[in-house]
């Protein structure tokens, strides 16, 4: 079956048919007689076999920003999507081929159990330059021939070849800012920051790889390694604190040479983990001492990822931008084991800031369980703004200020609004074609 799947992902890569609905970047022709739902971040199609207890769902996950490559892609959304709730009982068999144009599918499928039934689960993950798509699968009965027209017509939008960079493009991987005393420019894999002698390199967060997950110290050296230690030469002095649970954060420090200037240096590297991620902070200054006053402590350093920050114009928010986010809840009975349904909440907000000044926004929400689920729909639209730095919406009577900036992330940015009246909202959204 595990070879059936990947060959039938295969498949959808390279030819798709006329799709009827649409979802994020997706467009498909929905499985005849399979129960659809829609949430925030995803789009699922169940098909129950009451008398023989079995089900199959198919998922479309909403795209994310690619993580480097596709197997950084496809080992993430794996552990987060197929392992962590399903557990398969073997490593996935995986095969990846190339689809036209610009993406790459990596199939993968492995046995399970589920609902202590034999299951199957399979992840279908599509890598460009700057995204990501995921389809997962997961079933306790047979229902390829179900999923086969699905994915046939599955196809996804097209990609554009990267334009040029400008310091006015919101996807810029060279930018500059001036945050208090720092120089900050945007790299391809890191935010530098340069203050008199000290340079930080704030490097974009990345998926752990499962090997290293329970094992902190090995995850360490692997990411001082792979993110610092190209940049140094004749590295002494090398000191590992001990990793304590309550840790903020994970560090390692040394003396070296910088390649590039010749000059000996010390160099403190401490990871941040998050969500299967971690984001590494590497300060880097002409002493130990000059280093520990500036900050020598977790909590210092951790601040210094605020530096992150780029200033938004109206030129550059000018746009379409979505933002997301969800969470779930599987219930089982107590005294079988068996599911006892699914409850969800998730919103969608999408807004677009035209060049003539004008703005419509469209805020969804659905919170429930499955089969009872409540939706709720809010529209605005009216004239924006921006000023200093704040986001200005007028509709009607009402005026609402957000605080905005850009976040660089590997492929571009993000946009950050917090509203200054209600500064628990902070949504963090990415462009639409």
């Amino acid at each position: 079956m595990n070879r059936s799947l990947i060959t039938l992902g295969i498949a959808c890569v390279l030819a798709g048919t006329a799709s009827a609905e649409s979802f994020d970047i997706a467009s498909f022709s929905p499985p005849s007689g399979w129960s659809p739902e829609a949430t925030k971040s995803s789009r699922v199609f169940t098909r129950i076999d009451s008398g023989a207890g079995t089900f199959c769902r198919i998922t479309l996950h909403a795209s994310m920003a690619t993580l480097g490559s596709p197997k950084l892609d496809f080992d993430a959304d794996w552990r987060d999507l197929i392992a962590t709730p399903f557990k398969p009982t073997t490593a996935p068999t995986v095969e990846s081929r190339v689809k036209a144009p610009g993406w790459q599918l990596t199939a993968g499928a492995a046995p399970a159990v589920w609902s202590k039934r034999e299951a199957i689960t399979a992840l279908f993950m599509m890598t460009s330059a700057t995204q990501r798509f995921a389809v997962s699968y997961v079933a306790t009965g047979d229902c390829i021939a179900q999923m086969a027209p699905f994915i046939d017509a599955l196809q996804l939008a097209s990609v554009a070849a990267p334009a040029a960079t400008s310091s006015t493009n919101p996807s810029d991987a060279t930018a500059t800012a001036t945050t208090g005393g720092w120089s900050v420019t945007s790299q391809p894999d890191f935010v530098e920051a340069r203050r008199d002698k000290l340079v930080v390199r704030l490097h974009f967060a990345t998926a752990i790889p499962d090997a290293l997950r329970g094992d902190p110290d090995a995850k360490r050296d692997h990411f001082w390694s792979t993110f610092v230690a190209p940049r140094y030469a004749d590295i002494k002095n090398v000191r590992k604190p001990r990793i304590e649970a309550y840790a903020t954060s994970e560090m390692l420090e040394a003396d070296a040479s910088e390649l590039a200037t010749r000059q000996r240096v010390h160099v403190a590297f401490h990871l941040f983990t998050a969500n299967g991620t971690v984001s590494g902070v590497e300060v880097v200054a002409p002493s130990k001492d000059l280093l520990d006053v500036a900050c020598g402590d977790a909590t210092k350093v951790s601040a210094l990822r605020d530096l992150n920050r780029f200033a938004i114009s109206a030129k550059e928010v000018t746009g379409k931008w979505r933002d997301s986010s969800g969470s779930f809840a599987e219930y089982y009975n107590v005294y079988t084991g068996n599911s006892a349904g699914l409850a969800i909440g998730a919103s969608t907000f999408k807004v677009e800031l035209t060049a003539k000044g004008t703005f419509a926004s469209e805020v969804k929400a659905v919170a429930g369980r499955t089969g009872s689920l409540s939706f709720g729909k809010e529209n605005r639209a009216g004239t924006w703004r921006v000023v200093d730095g704040t986001l200005v919406t007028t509709s009607g009577a009402v005026s609402r200020s957000y605080t905005g900036w850009f976040e660089a992330v590997r492929g571009g940015r993000v946009l950050h609004l917090v509203d200054q009246q209600k500064s628990g909202m902070h949504d963090v959204l990415i462009r639409q074609p």
